[in-house]
């Protein structure tokens, strides 16, 4: 059929009109993930990111326990106009570790986190202090230097609440009292079990002194731009953030840090 608007002018035979063709839309998102993956399958394959501790030299290690087989990836992902991402921290941690820790941009994630995956194990976590990421590079993978830093952080820990004449075994109780339904609820419960003998420390975000506390001892426990409550055992390391759904919970929680 001829273009009305051509008439007079001469066809072009069909094969060689020009197919119109419609071009396949990706979202922006969709690249990012894939790009993610592709990132982490290739530093999980390539294995050469890792540095294995020595071995001890002692008579009687036959085999060195720290070794890792290599298939340890560690990646920062970071979102743009972050406000509590920490890039140099993240480049002193990973030389720490003797691990590279790759730093990426991304529109995925909301804050600071970190992706650890080791062998047929895979987390992905908040990452905004040196504990967190360590936290998560010994659970995931038993990382020995990162182990070290946790104890290396709670003991910095417990001798600044010390100072402030804080027993460091007490349960740190992370709240609001502004308009906060599930800080309501786990004040009262806290008031019950202190009651019971089990001792809280307070610290609630409209109090200036108690923040003061929360930011030179506690800075690399509690999450001071996450969600309210939390709940944090400076003698362990262990934190819940979110109420508990039953009153027995939180108890146990206080047991596991006191014991």
């Amino acid at each position: 059929m001829k273009n009305t608007e051509n008439s007079g002018k001469e066809d072009k035979k069909p094969d060689e009109e020009k197919k119109e063709f419609t071009p396949v839309r990706i979202s922006p998102s969709t690249v990012v993930i894939g790009i993610l993956l592709v990132i982490v399958v290739a530093m999980v394959l390539r294995g050469d990111n890792v540095k294995s501790p020595e071995c001890p030299k002692c008579s009687e290690c036959e085999t060195c326990t720290g070794k890792l087989s290599g298939s340890l990836s560690a990646l920062y992902l970071y979102p743009e106009k972050c406000k509590d991402c920490n890039l140099s921290m993240v480049k002193q941690l990973s030389n720490d570790l003797g691990l590279d820790i790759g730093i990426f941009l991304s529109r995925d994630v909301s804050r600071p986190s970190v992706l650890v995956a080791n062998k047929d194990k895979s987390y992905l976590g908040i990452a905004n202090s040196r504990f967190n990421i360590a936290n998560i590079l010994c659970g995931v993978a038993n990382y020995t230097k990162a182990c070290v830093v946790i104890d290396d952080e709670l003991a910095k820990a417990k001798s600044c609440l010390s100072e402030y004449k804080i027993n460091p075994e007490n349960v740190v109780f992370y709240y609001t009292s502004d308009l906060c339904e599930n800080c309501d609820l786990m004040v009262s419960w806290v008031k019950e079990l202190e009651k019971e003998s089990y001792n809280f420390t307070g610290i609630d975000m409209n109090n200036t002194m108690q923040m003061t506390v929360a930011k030179q001892c506690l800075n690399q426990l509690i999450d001071v731009n996450g969600y309210v409550p939390q709940f944090v055992c400076p003698t362990t390391g262990q934190t819940h953030i979110g109420k508990f759904d039953f009153y027995d919970d939180l108890k146990e929680f206080a047991d596991k840090c006191r014991s």
